[in-house]
């Protein structure tokens, strides 16, 4: 760890070094102090939750496997087979529109998962069991929430 983030954490407070340090915003005061470790607590089995990860990252890809074109022809002596083809038009409007599908970096990007059921709490262990897909590699870091956009009334605590 750097100087800035030792002293981050003498100053919450804390004796040892975390793996993870974050800031959550709260509508209304904090029932938290600085330095506090969430735990799964909040959480009850059956409850909906919406999970906030990382894709996974691919690094650069063409535009058949990052926009799932077609490409062209194989055979009969085509040159351009996983090439995206024509880009634009001619003298108007004399560029290529933005946003066009293109090659690029693909993936690392943040993705929610909406409404995702909560089948066990273990407590002792401080572990969720999550019914579903989370995005991003296994070990990386996510962050679970209640439910912005309930779908039908569950149990929580």
């Amino acid at each position: 760890m750097t100087g800035p983030e030792l002293g981050h954490l003498k100053k919450a407070n804390l004796d040892q070094p975390v793996t993870q340090l974050g800031e959550f915003r709260t509508a209304k005061e904090p029932e938290y102090k600085v330095g506090d470790v969430l735990t799964v607590n909040k959480f009850a089995e059956g409850c909906l939750v919406d999970v906030i990860g990382k894709s996974k990252g691919r690094g650069f890809q063409g535009v058949m496997k990052r926009h799932n074109m077609d490409g062209q022809p194989d055979s009969h002596g085509h040159m351009m087979h996983r090439r995206p083809g024509s880009i634009g038009m001619r003298q108007t409007p004399g560029h290529v529109f933005k946003g066009k599908r293109m090659p690029g970096h693909m993936g690392q990007e943040r993705r929610t998962t909406q409404n995702m059921t909560v089948v066990k709490v273990i407590e002792d262990k401080n572990l969720l069991l999550i019914k579903g897909s989370i995005a991003g590699a296994n070990g990386d870091f996510v962050v679970v929430r209640q439910a912005k956009k309930v779908r039908s009334s569950t149990p929580a605590k």
